[in-house]
Order: C-alpha cells, then structure tokens, then sequence
C-alpha cells in the first residue's frame, strides 16, 4: 500500500492508497484557516480523482469537527449512515458526493 506525505508551512497531509481506494488526511494550520484552502484542497482532489477514474467521495469526520462538517456540505457532500466496515472509532459522520 504506497503512502505519501507532505509536511510544509501550509497544508500537512497523507495519502493512503490500496487497489480502488484512497485515503487522504489533511490538516490545515490554524492561522492559515478561513483563506479557502479548504475549499480549493477538495477542488483539486476532486478533479485527481475523476481523472484516475473515481465516481464517489467519501468522508469521515467527527462531531467536534463543525467547519470541517461546514466545508462539506457546501462542497456538496451528503451525510450518510455509518457504512459497514468501518473501523475508525472516534469518526462519527460520514459523508458521500458523487463526482
């Protein structure tokens, strides 16, 4: 399973992939929030995605979370049920958007 990660001033994230699937953590430096990088990290991972070929988004994230949840919703993500199989014990809202 190839796994990525960068660590700059700005964005710290790591990716996870593994056959059909990929994983990507981001956290976003407190004095960098509200400049609509959050929006513009999911633009851009979005249209990777579409052109490896993926149809669907999802995203875990917890109820303490609220601009995480904020963002999105706005990007267009639908909160779902906790879909089987997932193992991550403190994530507690899920979301999907269909590319």
């Amino acid at each position: 399973m190839p796994e990525h990660k960068a660590n700059n001033a700005d964005i710290n994230y790591r990716t996870i992939t593994a056959q059909d699937d990929a994983a990507l953590a981001a956290i976003i430096r407190d004095n960098l929030k509200a400049r609509g990088l959050g929006y513009e990290m999911i633009a851009r991972i979005e249209q990777e995605a579409e052109i490896r070929g993926y149809s669907r988004m999802y995203l875990e994230t917890h109820d303490n979370l609220d601009v995480a949840i904020h963002l999105y919703q706005r990007c267009g993500y639908t909160e779902i049920d906790k879909p089987e199989g997932v193992v991550h014990s403190s994530m507690n809202r899920f979301f999907i958007k269909t590319l």
